[in-house]
């Protein structure tokens, strides 16, 4: 939705503006408009004046704040931005109440023809690329959704790696504390058995000591 602006004594250029006005040297214009971007119902707008289609400002309606086309405007004039944001509200409002009025039509919904079918001839086991036809619908707005199984897609293939995981054995505690207990008693019983056994054998040799040849 656009309009256009004209000050006293200052016409506005528009059709049929040359047929009905006379001559002017310098024109000044202010043009505002309000949209619906694509189909996401997406919004924006713009606020701006100018003269002799020479850009002198604009208003950023998210900012909130007049942005000159040359910083030096700002120092002899200013303008309030919030009559632009009052505008901009106004032809929302009246883009939404249009919408609501007239954004229809006597045409029938005719649904769509969707035939769905491979690149390549079909072979087991090996990949294909499947292509959507769609053709004979009414309005010329169309939103197409994959579906397998009844659940929508990915946006983007997924590749995910497994890896098994085996668990670590679960040590058998009372194994293993009778068999190092039992190593431990046998290397003790070896010792033991060396001292015994050399202590012997110097008790032996003391009470037999043998005489000279």
């Amino acid at each position: 939705m656009s309009l256009a602006g004209e000050f006293p004594g200052l016409p506005v250029t528009g059709v049929g503006a040359d047929a009905c006005l006379p001559a002017v040297e310098h024109v000044i214009s202010q043009a505002e408009f309000y949209q619906h971007k694509d189909r996401s119902q997406q919004v924006s707008g713009e606020f701006m004046f100018e003269l002799d289609q020479d850009e002198i400002f604009y208003v950023d309606l998210e900012r909130k704040e007049t942005v000159w086309r040359l910083p030096d405007f700002g120092k002899f004039t200013s303008f309030e931005e919030q009559g632009a944001l009052g505008s901009a509200a106004v032809g929302k409002a009246n883009l939404e109440s249009l919408i609501r009025s007239f954004n229809h039509t006597r045409a029938q919904n005719e649904p769509p023809e969707v035939t769905v079918f491979p690149e390549d001839p079909v072979e087991l086991g090996e990949p294909n690329v499947l292509i959507c036809f769609v053709d004979k619908f009414f309005p010329p707005a169309l939103s197409v959704t994959w579906l397998k199984n009844g659940q929508e897609g990915l946006p983007e293939p997924f590749t995910n790696h497994w890896e098994a995981q085996v668990p670590n054995p679960i040590p058998e505690t009372t194994e293993t504390l009778v068999c190092a207990l039992g190593l431990a008693v046998g290397i003790i019983g070896i010792i033991a058995g060396t001292i015994l056994i050399i202590k012997g054998m110097k008790m032996n040799a003391a009470r037999n000591p043998r005489g000279p040849l």
